[in-house]
């Protein structure tokens, strides 16, 4: 990232979200056919909903997982609990804003973001980051990278003058 204020958004890929998109497809297209052969009208309503269910659920399969900034990330936090899995497929998922200077680490399986506070002690944070293209696991590599030299050069900076 350059000088400039800029937001890199790395959302879900597209090989990952697919499977459950096109089940999702397939059952807006039975409801919508249902809907339209029906004479019942609040039949037709029901099939409605469910075809507006389905459309919803392919939208949601495609969430952004990490906001890249100058200073700090945005991460998606990884739900554990099939309830709060089941709520973060509709939409409801949790963010926390995480500084470059508190990341220690990612996981080999880019499941967990390793923290550390002030004190140096270590937390992990569960992230999808496994649902990320290669390229988008570069850019987050790359953004940490590029904050930790810009904080070293700005304190071999000081020291100098």
């Amino acid at each position: 990232m350059d000088g400039q204020q800029q937001e890199m958004c790395l959302d879900t890929a597209a090989r990952a979200a697919f499977p459950a998109q096109a089940v999702y497809a397939v059952m807006a297209i039975i409801f919508g056919v249902g809907a339209y052969r029906t004479e019942v009208s609040s039949l037709a309503v029901e099939y409605s909903i469910g075809v507006l269910m389905c459309i919803w659920l392919i939208y949601c399969r495609r969430p952004v997982l990490c906001r890249l900034r100058e200073e700090e990330m945005t991460v998606t936090v990884a739900e554990e609990g099939i309830g709060l899995q089941m709520l973060a497929s509709l939409g409801r998922r949790r963010y926390l804003i995480v500084p470059y200077a508190a990341v220690a680490g990612v996981s080999a399986d880019w499941r967990q973001l390793c923290l550390r506070n002030r004190q140096g002690l270590h937390s992990i944070v569960p992230v999808d980051w496994q649902e990320l293209t290669a390229h988008d696991r570069g850019r987050i590599l790359r953004a940490i990278g590029a904050w930790n030299d810009k904080q070293r050069k700005t304190q071999e900076q000081q020291e100098e003058g």
